[in-house]
């Protein structure tokens, strides 16, 4: 599910982009954290959890699918408020992945 097709008016393409970019990333630079942020919502450990990867980060939060011995498992979560910046993305998603 993509959060941003709740008002996709809103995100310009240069927010798009940065927050694309955001995206791939995390998914190339930050596999622990993310493994880390699956565990949380999963309640596994994170030795557990096979493979993580964000699949999509906007304005209006991000989508994180993961798989484990169960099989895969997808978690949509919503930012409180629409990030209206690439910086405010980045924040946002990133104070997921310094609380894990």
């Amino acid at each position: 599910m993509y959060l941003d097709a709740e008002m996709p008016d809103q995100q310009s393409p240069a927010l798009r982009r940065a927050a694309d970019q955001l995206r791939n990333h995390a998914n190339a630079c930050h596999h622990a954290e993310l493994r880390r942020l699956a565990s949380q919502m999963s309640g596994l450990d994170p030795e557990d959890i096979l493979e993580s990867r964000l699949v999509f980060l906007g304005m209006f939060g991000f989508e994180l699918n993961w798989i484990d011995i169960d099989g895969a498992h997808t978690v949509v979560i919503h930012f409180g408020e629409p990030a209206l910046t690439a910086m405010d993305i980045a924040v946002r998603f990133g104070r997921y992945l310094l609380d894990t």
